[in-house]
C-alpha cells in the first residue's frame, strides 16, 4: 500500500528546494499552484505542505 507523505515546500516565506526536487516539481510549477488558489507570492506564504499522492 502506497502511502503519501507530506513534504513541506515552503515555510515562512522560504522554499525548501530540496523537497520540491525529491516532489519533481519545479519553482515555477509551485508558482502556478499558488496564483490559482489565490496566493500572489510566496513570501506570503507561512507554510505550504504537498503529498506525493496529491
Amino acid at each position: 500500500m502506497l502511502t503519501g507523505e507530506a513534504k513541506v515546500v515552503i515555510e515562512n516565506g522560504q522554499l525548501h528546494i530540496e523537497n520540491l526536487k525529491k516532489m519533481r516539481l519545479t519553482v515555477d510549477q509551485l508558482e502556478m499552484q499558488l496564483r490559482l488558489h489565490g496566493v500572489t507570492g510566496i513570501q506570503d506564504v507561512k507554510i505550504a505542505t504537498l503529498e506525493a499522492n496529491g
